[in-house]
């Protein structure tokens, strides 16, 4: 008879829950129509580019018209030009233009 050999029960392996991703943060949607209404920026308004190179993507609608900014121009002639007011909003809220009373453009240009 063969001998058998008493073992101690194997412990069970505890696996622990999987940990979730902390959830995302609500978005904030904006309304560049809205935005763009409400501002307090005039036609006259000069426009001063803060980027370098164009930041949209390449071959995009939005690189075209951003190509279409020039330094200097003023808000009119940006809109006379094809860049609607949503696109104002949003390039000066993302920091890639600012506007400026022609005044104090000439001011930050002569200082330039």
């Amino acid at each position: 008879m063969p001998l058998k050999l008493r073992l101690p029960p194997r412990k069970r392996q505890v696996i622990p829950p999987k940990f979730k991703r902390p959830a995302a943060p609500p978005r904030t949607v904006v309304d560049w129509r809205a935005a763009a209404k409400t501002s307090n920026v005039s036609s006259d308004d000069r426009i001063k580019l803060l980027v370098l190179t164009n930041p949209k993507k390449p071959g995009s609608a939005a690189a075209e018209t951003f190509a279409r900014y020039q330094d200097g121009m003023s808000v009119g002639e940006a809109m006379k030009a094809g860049i609607p007011a949503e696109a104002l909003a949003h390039d000066r809220a993302a920091g890639f233009v600012s506007f400026h009373p022609l005044p104090d453009f000439m001011a930050l240009m002569a200082a330039a």
